[in-house]
């Protein structure tokens, strides 16, 4: 196609190919070729696992108009307080829970021609070690799915030839699992403490439920506290990563990406599932006492508990989408700037710690100065006769030889 998406499905409708046979409009075989094509680009720039990324997040864009304007249905009876929006939840969550089975199994079609397009179909024989891989040499090897395989010295004569032995490096087994062990136990203690500082914020929400800005207030709290949490982890797990030992790119980011999801699942969630399953029945959890959910957005406090915490659920959803959106949005246009002014601090810390190291210097010759003088100074004084004497002492010397001669 040589035209735009949007230019070339204009042009289908406007020219149907069974009404004007002389305009020359794009087939869908077309569309799916530019597809390619786009993702060419940064395929061939930063390499195929951006390509993937890019790639699935155009994809899954796509494939959200179709929840999405389910949700804008449904939503919109809930809002109107009609009784068919009772009705039709069931077979909205019946209805997403097809869509989604449905979209990975798109999306496992769709991953599966871009790898045969970008010849990765044998990728996982052909990887290469990671460089921060660290282990000691044994005579063997790795096979492609991963496992080690000892060579001993009987494998290696061949008809009376001994044939050189495969050294490769061998990670130690038992050490990487105590390893992944204490990262798993780790993880578990960081997410029991999201849990505590989520109860925490509940705590403090029942302190100033009073004032009008209260359930605002703590929901904005709550996706800081998200925020914060979730950046701490990544670069927890990524040392984690790094001290497990993994000995290809493939499984340091799969164990990456299972660690982060864990913590966030825990961490973003823990208040959604208190109010939707806590909070209704009355239940104390550690030293958070049970509390009534308060009416927000559509409900009235003349409603059933379930219904006021039903809708206290969509306004914390709605502020921590909301929080996220505004903190994510604040830190792509400013990262730049934090960055360079960040640079800047260090610069003049740096000019700063130079300064102070050229007068330390300076102050140090100024003591060594002063220190010379004050040892002549305290040197006793020679007279002239002495002076003249000592000068003269190897003339003297020579003089006296000759007069002896």
């Amino acid at each position: 196609c040589r035209y735009p998406p949007l230019q070339c499905r204009a042009c289908t409708r406007r020219h149907p190919p069974t009404a004007t046979p002389g305009v020359e409009c794009p087939g869908p075989a077309d569309l799916r070729v530019l597809d390619l094509q786009q993702l060419e680009a940064p395929r061939r720039y930063f390499g195929e696992q951006v390509g993937f990324y890019f790639a699935f997040l155009r994809f899954y864009t796509r494939s959200l108009q179709v929840p999405a304007l389910l949700g804008v249905g449904v939503y919109s009876l809930y809002v109107a307080r009609l009784q068919l929006y009772f009705t039709i939840v069931p077979f909205f969550c019946v209805a997403l829970v097809v869509w989604s089975a449905t979209f990975l199994e798109m999306w496992k079609r769709r991953e599966a021609t871009l790898r045969h397009s970008w010849d990765m179909d044998a990728f996982a024989e052909t990887e290469a070690e990671r460089l921060g891989f660290k282990g000691r040499f044994a005579q063997g090897f790795y096979t492609p799915t991963g496992h080690w395989v000892d060579v001993s010295d009987d494998d290696l004569r061949v008809l009376g030839v001994t044939l050189q032995p495969p050294t490769t490096l061998k990670s130690v087994t038992p050490r990487r699992r105590m390893r992944e062990a204490t990262s798993l136990a780790m993880l578990l203690v960081m997410g029991f403490g999201c849990v505590l500082t989520t109860l925490t914020i509940f705590y403090v929400r029942a302190l100033v439920a009073s004032l009008a800005i209260g359930p605002f207030l703590a929901g904005a709290l709550n996706a800081v506290a998200i925020s914060v949490l979730n950046s701490l982890f990544r670069t927890t797990a990524l040392q984690l990563n790094e001290w497990e030992n993994h000995r290809r790119n493939s499984t340091f980011t799969q164990a990456l990406v299972l660690k982060i999801f864990i913590f966030q699942f825990i961490n973003s969630y823990t208040s959604l599932f208190y109010i939707g399953f806590v909070k209704p029945y009355g239940i104390t959890v550690l030293f958070v006492e049970p509390e009534q959910c308060v009416a927000t957005l559509f409900m009235s406090d003349t409603d059933t508990p379930s219904a006021r915490c039903y809708d206290e659920l969509q306004l914390q959803l709605m502020m921590i989408l909301l929080t996220n959106l505004v903190i994510g949005n604040l830190q792509e246009r400013m990262q730049t700037r934090i960055q360079a002014v960040m640079e800047w601090v260090g610069d003049q810390l740096e000019e700063v710690k130079f300064r102070r190291k050229m007068a330390a210097a300076r102050r140090k010759g100024v003591d060594e100065e002063r220190a010379k003088r004050a040892l002549e100074a305290s040197r006793p004084r020679r007279s002239g006769r002495q002076r003249r004497l000592k000068s003269n002492g190897g003339g003297g010397g020579g003089g006296g030889g000759g007069w002896s001669s």
